[in-house]
């Protein structure tokens, strides 16, 4: 995949759209676009593509993920910083905050260290297990989403993705 054009990631567009809907709370939703994180998103990923160092669609959606979500975390972190914009000042509830409530630098490096160590341990999973935690929890589709997709039945969606959970629990105590 490290021959990904510029033009080969607008490909992937409607799905970083569907990411931002997701990681976008209800509360931020009126000051940041969705399509302005992902519009930052892709450029992002433009400028850094020579860093990219995936061989499947599959790392490389992973990769866009991220960028994706640190593009969330940036963008709600201004909200929370900056006084004169202060979400807080206009709703009391911040237990759905992106981030947590503490956002230092420190916290969100071992946030990144944490998805890291998690994407490190996705890879080491057998394929069915690689995908079902991709489509679970990266492109954050239902169980029944996932059995359609896949053409298997929800009982045996729900199977895989708890061996999956199971497995990679496993290897990330190992580490």
């Amino acid at each position: 995949m490290s021959t990904t054009t510029p033009v080969q990631l607008e490909a992937y567009r409607e799905f970083l759209l569907s990411l931002a809907r997701r990681q976008l709370g209800a509360w931020l939703r009126p000051k940041v676009s969705e399509s302005d994180i992902v519009q930052s998103t892709l450029l992002q990923a433009h400028s850094n593509l020579e860093t990219f160092r995936g061989a499947s669609d599959q790392e490389l959606r992973s990769w866009l993920a991220i960028i994706l979500h640190n593009q969330c975390v940036n963008e709600s972190q201004k909200y929370f910083t900056n006084q004169k914009r202060d979400i807080r000042r206009e709703r009391s509830d911040v237990s759905q905050h992106l981030v947590c409530n503490d956002p230092t630098a420190s916290n969100a490096l071992v946030s990144l260290e944490t998805i890291n160590r998690m994407l490190e341990a996705v890879k080491l999973l057998p394929e069915e297990e690689r995908e079902i935690i991709q489509l679970r929890h990266i492109e954050q589709l239902s169980l029944v989403e996932i059995s359609e997709r896949l053409q298997i039945s929800r009982h045996v969606a729900y199977r895989r993705w708890k061996s999956a959970l199971k497995t990679l629990g496993g290897l990330l105590k190992d580490d």
